[in-house]
């Protein structure tokens, strides 16, 4: 059957034979066979319908949840349930997953009839088309009843309501199945899910396309979202610079009199934003017995007034404190014993939900 189609002609014809040579025919009927096809109900922009090739199944007892319908085109529609409204509502095979984040594991549970094999794309960057990136499953084989398929959608997208294709076939397709196109059996569904993100911030002692031993640092000169290094001890480049402007890196060494690292405010960063945790975490190796704490890295504005958290060894009281200052006032939130480690490579991991 041709891709997009669901009808096919079939012709009968009679041809006789003379002994003497030579033979006669007619066309004596011709039988149009109309095939049941699941089809797309996306918005438009990612051709669902039959001349654009979008994406049929033949109807068989292989869907996803418990209802197929049976259509003769693509029903576009920005919600992607336009068939639905007109026909029987088979958009039941994705269980759940309402909410999915960028960056992050994520769960999608689907229900299919048979064993079989699912491919999902999510428009990631909510541009109207699936493109190649947008794949997040490939021949996921699936069992009869409900599955748990874990996926990663990528760090960099777009927030908001994305559209959804999954294919299910009862076939391992080979990674052929695209998001347009024909196959034998099985269901297309089309969906409408939010993707969220997490606000995240991490900082490197090295820049990011720096490969060699010695790490360096951007001292930038206001906080962003790679931070800003204060105190760093200037090698004077001794070695040159191989990223960034020449005389601005410094090595990533600290001389423990007053070296930090100033996280950067991304728009929208909260630390009560659900999932209401911000971690910290350093490799410090203490070399300085010192009377006040050394900061190592501080998430909040500098300045004697300021509100922020602090990860900092405190070797006056033997122990290494995340503290959360406002003003002149600081409280510990948690604390670890300091016992030998002076010279000693530590790794500090500190995590903070938003309460003390």
């Amino acid at each position: 059957m041709p891709s997009g189609q669901s009808t096919t002609r079939f012709e009968l014809r009679l041809t006789f034979s003379w002994p003497s040579g030579g033979s006669v025919g007619n066309l004596v009927d011709a039988v149009w066979l109309q095939v049941d096809c699941d089809y797309g109900d996306a918005a438009s922009t990612y051709g669902v319908l039959a001349t654009n090739n979008g994406p049929a199944h033949v109807v068989t007892t292989a869907r996803l949840g418990a209802q197929i319908d049976r259509e003769t085109d693509g029903v576009p529609g920005v919600n992607a349930n336009t068939d639905d409204l007109t026909s029987v509502d088979d958009e039941d095979g994705l269980l759940s997953g309402s909410t999915w984040s960028l960056g992050d594991s994520n769960v999608l549970v689907v229900q299919a009839s048979t064993p079989g094999f699912l491919n999902v794309w999510v428009d990631v960057g909510r541009d109207g088309v699936f493109q190649a990136a947008d794949r997040i499953l490939t021949d996921s084989a699936v069992v009869a009843g409900s599955n748990n398929l874990s996926f990663v959608l990528p760090f960099v997208g777009s927030t908001g309501n994305s559209t959804v294709c999954l294919r299910y076939t009862t076939n391992n397709t080979g990674g052929t199945l695209g998001p347009l196109g024909y196959w034998p059996n099985g269901e297309v569904e089309d969906h409408v899910v939010p993707i969220i993100q997490i606000p995240r911030m991490e900082w490197r002692f090295d820049e990011y396309e720096w490969t060699g031993i010695n790490g360096e640092v951007i001292n930038s000169a206001t906080p962003g979202s790679g931070g800003t290094a204060s105190g760093g001890v200037s090698t004077g480049q001794a070695q040159p610079a191989l990223s960034g402007a020449s005389g601005t890196c410094s090595f990533g060494r600290f001389d423990g009199v007053n070296d930090r690292v100033l996280l950067g405010s991304p728009a929208g960063f909260d630390v009560a934003y659900p999932p209401n945790r911000l971690t910290m975490s350093a490799w410090i190796r203490h070399r300085l017995i010192s009377s006040a704490e050394q900061l190592v890295i501080v998430r909040g504005q500098a300045g004697s007034g300021s509100s922020r958290l602090e990860l900092a060894p405190f070797t006056r009281a033997g122990r290494y404190e995340l503290r959360q200052r406002r003003g002149s006032s600081a409280i510990t939130i948690g604390a670890a014993v300091l016992v030998g480690d002076l010279n000693s490579w530590v790794h500090l991991a500190a995590v903070y939900d938003g309460t003390v």
